[in-house]
């Protein structure tokens, strides 16, 4: 079950959170082969003031710098390839949602080591 965790300003006007982080899910479950219903998403607004590139300081969101900072976090055991696609799908998906530069988004995917999870009632293992 991947989870993205987004922190980034609150949005420009106009633009759903709701709406962005579900076509988020969407691509990513399309990149790692799961429901869309399996992708789950939050979103963590910084406040202006509270986020610094070097000695940038941003009062608000910025078309091309200070970029949403995405956490992708998912279970062991999907190709190279796979995990790019995600990466790339989640990265253009949440830049054109936010009206951004699509190079924009800071995109990291980290793996959870079989039995490192807790979901769905019990602790997951990959079948080897």
């Amino acid at each position: 079950m991947p989870v993205l965790q987004i922190q980034w300003f609150e949005p420009p006007p106009g633009v759903s959170v709701g709406q962005v982080l579900a076509s988020v899910n969407a691509r990513v479950a399309d990149e790692l082969g799961c429901e869309p219903a399996q992708v789950w998403s939050t979103w963590s607004t910084i406040e202006p003031g509270r986020y610094a590139e070097g000695d940038d300081v941003a009062d608000g969101p910025r078309r091309a710098t200070h970029p949403p900072i995405v956490r992708l976090l998912a279970f062991e055991g999907r190709d190279e390839r796979a995990i790019e696609s995600a990466l790339m799908a989640a990265a253009h998906t949440l830049a054109e949602g936010l009206g951004l530069d699509p190079d924009a988004p800071f995109v990291v995917y980290d793996e959870i080591g079989s039995g490192r999870v807790f979901t769905g009632g019990s602790v997951r293992r990959l079948e080897r």
